[in-house]
């Protein structure tokens, strides 16, 4: 089985505010199902609220890639870009900033560990995957993307039935917010990934 690593932004619509990480998905499983991985915040200022920020917040797929290396380089580049360690509109307090920096979602053998307690290689330049490429046209399609469907979250009308709670008709943030639905469920839901959520199936 071959892993999956991909990049990832989370946006908060509520605070209007994003973060952007890496992760790897183990075997077949595709990284665009891994919805219920809503990314790791360990800032003292935002690791307490980040499990009720993840509830209302929606989760984009930026990049899949075949190795760690690449997924890590386009999470350091997105991460310079946008200067998240500085920026008001990121959860993130600390950029990416070395191919061995992270590790979370795939466990590391004996053999890689004790490689990255050695010197990390630079990312800067030819030595970056991303050397070349035109990063900035694809954050702007992205945010175009973000924006789009941030609001789609508050006036798109859909129609949701419900065993024991019958129909429901409205937006995707009221049936959230009303029965205490998962954002990034509720969305895999209207976009066909999976059929139901607490008993809730989207009309077709």
């Amino acid at each position: 089985m071959m892993d999956k690593f991909y990049t990832y932004q989370i946006y908060d619509p509520i605070n209007n505010m994003y973060y952007i990480g890496s992760r790897c998905r183990k075997g077949i499983f595709d990284p665009y199902d891994d919805f219920l991985y809503m990314g790791t915040v360990t800032s003292e200022k935002w690791k307490t609220m980040w499990p009720e920020i993840v509830k209302r917040s929606e989760k984009y797929i930026l990049g899949v890639f075949l190795t760690r290396g690449e997924a890590l380089a386009h999470e350091v580049a997105l991460h310079e870009e946008h200067n998240v360690n500085t920026n008001s509109l990121y959860y993130n307090e600390a950029k990416q900033t070395s191919i061995g920096f992270s590790t979370a979602g795939c466990k590391l053998s004996e053999a890689h560990k004790e490689k990255l307690k050695g010197p990390r290689p630079s990312v800067q330049g030819k030595n970056n995957a991303l050397f070349g490429t035109k990063n900035k046209k694809h954050s702007e399609l992205m945010s175009k993307r973000v924006g789009i469907n941030s609001s789609a979250y508050k006036s798109a009308i859909f129609t949701f039935y419900h065993d024991q709670h019958g129909v429901f008709t409205g937006t995707m943030y009221s049936l959230r917010t009303k029965y205490k639905l998962e954002a990034s469920n509720l969305t895999a839901v209207i976009k066909g990934r999976r059929k139901t959520i607490k008993g809730w199936r989207l009309k077709l």
